[in-house]
């Protein structure tokens, strides 16, 4: 799996001149700029580690290596299991680069002894890692049952119906107020005051082992659809 691991980032190594000249300032920017409305670093972030994860799967498709690993002695599960670890190692990179792009414009910006920006805590990183498990949880089984156009597509309609749903659960202000009393300078959305919130009543300790319970029964139910769904699919 390590092996079918290193080939995905080698896919996208093979783009580095692309990464250096385009992606980068396109990340800098947004985050320089996000940083002035607090929470909204969160959603830059999210929205590149996403980026990342359907770079490589548009960049396998393209390169035809998809098709090339298909033709070596490995199975389809582990092909699943070696993108799903890619996704993950994907997410924790953009975490720290998100980290520490954050604790540069929190120095750079705050004034001498104030407290740290509520968006920089921990209870928002768990936050960011349930958020990136449901992205990857709903967008790879997608990818590798129709591959990479439709499996695309049915993924983004899937996940804007959860956006969707998620503002439209109630009146979203009143119930992210009751959730989240202090939560001036949060992320916006339902998902993430939810985790603050459970981390004020259970403690950082206890919520994040119940976000790493949630987070792998999650992406291991999801990864156990997509080797199923990609066992169907023709080359």
């Amino acid at each position: 799996m390590l092996t079918l691991m290193r080939k995905d980032l080698r896919v996208v190594a093979g783009f580095g001149w692309l990464l250096a000249w385009l992606v980068a300032p396109s990340y800098l920017v947004p985050v320089m700029t996000a940083s002035r409305a607090g929470g909204m670093i969160f959603w830059v972030n999210v929205a590149f580690a996403t980026a990342a994860l359907v770079s490589v799967c548009l960049l396998d498709a393209r390169s035809g290596a998809d098709r090339f690993i298909h033709s070596l002695p490995v199975t389809r599960a582990d092909v699943v299991r070696a993108r799903y670890g890619t996704a993950i190692a994907l997410a924790a990179v953009v975490l720290g680069i998100g980290a520490a792009a954050g604790m540069v414009l929190a120095l750079a910006t705050a004034p001498p002894g104030a407290a740290w920006p509520r968006w920089f805590s921990p209870d928002v990183g768990l936050a960011y890692l349930v958020v990136m498990a449901i992205v990857i949880a709903i967008y790879l089984p997608c990818y590798f049952r129709w591959g990479y156009g439709r499996g695309s597509v049915a993924a983004a309609v899937l996940l804007a119906g959860l956006v969707i749903a998620g503002d439209a659960i109630g009146n979203e202000a009143d119930s992210l107020a009751r959730l989240a009393p202090g939560a001036g300078g949060l992320p916006r959305g339902l998902l993430v005051r939810t985790v603050v919130a459970m981390a004020d009543t259970w403690g950082l300790a206890a919520a994040s082992l119940a976000v790493a319970a949630a987070v792998a029964g999650l992406l291991a139910a999801s990864a156990a659809l997509a080797v199923r769904a990609h066992r169907t699919r023709e080359f």
